[in-house]
């Protein structure tokens, strides 16, 4: 092996997502660390722009299908040219590209399977991801399991994820998700009156459920404005439903925003009606900037906010408003909170935590397939 571990990251997309953007601060991290890093994925989207504008190599890979075998020959012709580490990023590439990876390689890389709160078995109950074809989600349930004894170890962004089965325990570590304090910095939560939704217009992420609880505030004569800032294939219906209750002069659909940053600033109250999650980075965003949070008790959250935020059962628009009223007139509550969730960020959710922990079991699995060490994952991450 080189003195400069060679390590290559793989996405499914190069889109805007929270995977690319750990994948991105995991990549430029373990560079400055001494390793040799590339990626692949496919050549759609804006990562590959700020990854090549780095310096870092890319190489394009095919993702058409899902069961695209061109994703594993790509990669399988990376490893024949030198990798130590393979970490993969999300239940696509990990299918596509675990077992050509390793399958009669000599010697054969270390795999790492990322996992980001996309849990394979909640991710094929999930109609608008595999629709009704109980042949399509069997298959993939298979190729994941086959693609298990392949993998040296599973990262999840929270306990209650690595809690819930299906992947083997024994070789599962739990690294939350991190982003740069220096770049999300506090301040205390203005009077402001406006709630921020900071994601996706889409399925998964529910925000129907948050203009019913708009509509409600309204009726109720409560003072507040409403930012939607994010896209997706739920914006038509998200239009449609502000038209029917008459919240045009109080909901704003921002689209995709490039820079959130000044969005948190003006925000009083940041908001998330999600179903399913595992470790939302606009929560961390919330938390370093010191807004508040009212979210949805699903998966990852309520560990990731602990007592920094309000939690509220997911699809109940009621709760949801009762508790963002409550919030919005007492703003004494909400500067507690903000102080709160700085504190839990800097103490657990910080970019340099993350790639500190990720380099850790770098080093562990290479140490491991060296034969230095017999055990990667007690005490992890230790000192």
């Amino acid at each position: 092996m080189n003195s400069a571990p060679r390590l290559l990251h793989i996405v499914e997309s190069a889109g805007v997502g929270g995977a690319q953007r750990i994948m991105e601060t995991l990549l430029l991290g373990a560079r400055d660390a001494g390793f040799e890093v590339s990626a692949a994925l496919p050549f759609d989207g804006p990562l590959v722009t700020r990854l090549q504008t780095a310096g870092i190599p890319c190489t394009n890979l095919p993702v058409d299908r899902l069961l695209d075998l061109r994703a594993g020959r790509v990669v399988r012709e990376l490893v024949r040219r030198g990798v130590d580490i393979i970490h993969i990023h999300t239940p696509k590439a990990m299918l596509l590209t675990r077992v050509p990876a390793v399958w009669r390689m000599n010697p054969k890389p270390v795999v790492i399977a990322h996992l980001h709160g996309i849990l394979v078995p909640a991710l094929l109950a999930d109609r608008a991801v595999t629709g009704t074809n109980r042949i399509k989600k069997n298959v993939w349930l298979i190729l994941e399991r086959i693609g298990h004894p392949h993998t040296d170890a599973f990262v999840f962004v929270t306990e209650a994820d690595r809690r819930r089965g299906f992947y083997p325990p024994e070789r599962s570590v739990v690294i939350p998700n991190g982003i740069d304090p220096e770049e999300w910095r506090y301040s205390p939560p203005p009077s402001s009156g406006i709630l921020l939704f900071p994601a996706r217009l889409s399925v998964q992420k529910d925000p129907q459920t948050l203009i019913e609880a708009a509509a409600i505030l309204r009726d109720r004569g409560v003072d507040f404005r409403l930012w939607l800032a994010g896209d997706g294939e739920l914006r038509p219906q998200i239009e449609k439903q502000i038209s029917h209750h008459r919240l045009g002069e109080i909901v704003t659909l921002l689209g995709e925003v490039a820079d959130p940053r000044p969005l948190y600033n003006q925000a009083q109250i940041v908001v998330l009606s999600t179903h399913r999650e595992g470790q939302p980075l606009c929560l961390l965003e919330a938390m370093a900037t010191g807004r508040p949070v009212v979210a949805t008790a699903v998966n990852g959250i309520p560990e990731t906010l602990a007592d920094c935020g309000r939690l509220v059962p997911h699809s109940e628009p009621l709760p949801l408003a009762d508790t963002l009223q409550d919030l919005l007139d007492h703003p004494a509550v909400c500067y507690e909170l903000s102080e709160r969730g700085r504190l839990r960020f800097l103490k657990h959710f910080t970019s340099n935590q993350m790639i500190t922990n990720t380099l850790s079991l770098y080093y562990r699995l290479l140490a491991k397939r060296a034969g230095q060490v017999q055990s990667v994952f007690q005490n992890f991450p230790g000192p």
